[in-house]
């Protein structure tokens, strides 16, 4: 169930850190937001595999990025895609930390 629209992000023109940033930063701002799905694009048309068929830099390190301590609670899951990921936002986050937070007793 998608509470807004899905966004799409382009990260295959950016370097490393640039993606690792926007990614990092356009998770928060879906959370807060309550875009439940990015789409990250991490490649175009494969031509970003190499001459052993690899996948491109971007679209390797993204698993590490969703993962991170940064914003892994904010990360309910991902799915890789040939040249994209989509990014399911944890939206019961805030509201599980309300309710854990309060005391009950």
């Amino acid at each position: 169930m998608l509470s807004n629209t899905l966004t799409e992000i382009d990260l295959h023109k950016l370097n490393r850190e640039s993606a690792r940033r926007l990614v990092i930063k356009s998770v928060k701002k879906s959370h807060s937001r309550k875009i439940s799905c990015i789409k990250f694009i991490t490649e175009k048309d494969n031509h970003n595999r190499n001459s052993n068929g690899e996948r491109g830099v971007l679209h390797r390190a993204f698993p590490s990025w969703v993962l991170g301590t940064e914003i892994e609670h904010l990360v309910q899951d991902y799915e890789s895609y040939n040249g994209y990921y989509l990014v399911y936002v944890n939206l019961d986050y805030l509201m599980r930390v309300l309710v854990d937070s309060n005391d009950w007793s």
